[in-house]
C-alpha cells in the first residue's frame, strides 16, 4: 500500500509540473505565481492563443519563477493585448495593454 502511495504521489507531482495553464488563470503575490485560489507556487507552463489559434505567448513556471524563456508572439505584425515585463528575479517590472499596436489604458 505505501508503494502505491508513492507512486501515485509521484504521477500526481510529475502532472503539475506539466501543467498547461492561460495566463488568466496565474496570480501574482508578492512577486511569485500561482494559480488563482492556490497556496502552491505554480510550476508548469502558461501559453495563450490568438483568435485564429496561433501561440500569442508562452513560456515556464518553476516554483512560481519564470523559467527560461518566455515567447511572445504579435498579431499580424503589431502587438494585441496585455504585455508584462518581470525583471530577472521574476518581479514584474511594468504592464501594458495594446490593441492593434497602439497602447491602450
Amino acid at each position: 500500500m505505501k508503494k502505491l502511495l508513492t507512486k501515485l504521489g509521484r504521477f500526481l507531482l510529475s502532472l503539475d509540473s506539466n501543467e498547461e495553464v492561460t495566463p488568466d488563470q496565474l496570480v501574482g503575490r508578492l512577486g511569485i505565481t500561482y494559480k488563482i485560489n492556490s497556496t502552491t507556487p505554480f510550476t508548469g507552463s502558461s501559453v495563450d492563443y490568438h483568435d485564429n489559434g496561433q501561440m500569442s505567448s508562452g513560456g515556464k513556471y518553476k516554483d512560481g519563477k519564470r523559467y527560461g524563456i518566455f515567447e511572445s508572439f504579435d498579431k499580424d505584425g503589431e502587438r494585441d493585448g496585455p504585455y508584462e515585463r518581470f525583471d530577472e528575479n521574476g518581479n514584474r517590472i511594468w504592464t501594458r495593454t495594446y490593441r492593434n499596436g497602439v497602447e491602450v489604458e
